[in-house]
């Protein structure tokens, strides 16, 4: 799917993986009681467009974090650090594809019932690299 609602779904999905990974990390474990894409799934249902704005006030601790986070010496016992930090730097260059194709599409500021269903596919769906990988190995079946 390549509709503005889906990549939108998608949008929020990494953002509540990049933000899990920080509460690993920095929170050293804790985590709160909604994360903040599930928390902007209500808002996206009735304004996509709202929603992100909403993200893009939230994300940018955990975006800067991303980009800086170095793996530490005390980090061969901690497994789960590592793996968030490497899961988070992932994460983080998967928002340039989704981030270019939504700025080439018009978004929505309401959603229809096709939408809404478009945004929690998306928000469901395995993230952007995945579902390349998948389709690729479809087509050498």
């Amino acid at each position: 799917m390549k509709e503005a609602p889906y990549l939108i779904g998608q949008v929020l999905s990494l953002a509540d993986t990049l933000h899990k990974d920080y509460c690993v990390v920095v929170r050293k474990g804790q985590m709160p009681n909604s994360l903040i894409g599930t928390s902007l799934m209500r808002r996206a249902l009735d304004n996509p467009v709202g929603a992100l704005a909403d993200l893009s006030e939230r994300m940018m601790e955990y975006i800067r974090w991303a980009k800086v986070v170095q793996v530490s010496q005390k980090w061969p016992q901690d497994d789960q650090g590592r793996i968030a930090v490497n899961e988070a730097r992932k994460k983080l260059r998967q928002y340039q594809p989704l981030a270019e194709r939504l700025g080439k599409l018009d978004l929505p500021t309401e959603c229809n019932d096709v939408m809404k269903a478009q945004l929690l596919l998306g928000f469901l769906a395995s993230s952007p690299n995945e579902e390349e990988n998948a389709e690729g190995k479809e087509e050498n079946l």
